[in-house]
């Protein structure tokens, strides 16, 4: 069950497949790469048990990878619970405890005191391994928020630009 943001992310993907959605010092991600990583890490949430309703707890730093964690979740209908990557790992821990999610998706040099702080199902990002699917799925019946702007743009960018 996929819920109205990623829907309209979705159809926002179609329409700008090939325009940058996140950009990140230098490098722009495309809507297109981002829908595609985001569509194979919903795979892997779907196959670590995540469904809708569920709570999946992010600890990751500001990048595409973290995106298409939060764009994967949204598309299986999913609820998020962000945590920044400067944050310490007892914030980490006590939105653990909080949220009770059923997935924590954590940035590899996080990991070790992420599976130190939470005794549940853990996924590292970059494990998974991203599908590379040509097909956007359009929500024909939706208009994108705002296709000729960027989703994302960090502080870096932002400075430079």
């Amino acid at each position: 069950m996929s819920g109205l943001l990623w829907r309209r992310f979705e159809a926002t993907a179609a329409a700008k497949a090939h325009a940058p959605a996140l950009f990140h010092g230098e490098r722009a991600t495309s809507f297109a790469s981002l829908h595609r990583g985001a569509i194979a890490l919903a795979g892997e949430f779907a196959r670590r048990g995540l469904k809708p309703g569920d709570r999946c707890l992010v600890w990751a730093s500001n990048s595409a990878a973290m995106a298409e964690a939060i764009l994967a979740a949204w598309r299986l209908g999913a609820i998020i619970a962000l945590v920044g990557d400067e944050a310490p790992v007892s914030h980490f821990a006590h939105a653990a405890d909080v949220t009770e999610p059923r997935l924590a998706v954590v940035d590899a040099a996080l990991a070790a005191a992420a599976a130190h702080a939470f005794g549940g199902p853990l996924l590292v990002l970059g494990e998974a391994g991203r599908g590379e699917s040509d097909v956007l799925e359009a929500a024909a019946d939706l208009r994108p928020m705002s296709p000729d702007r960027s989703v994302c743009r960090t502080e870096s960018a932002a400075q430079q630009g």
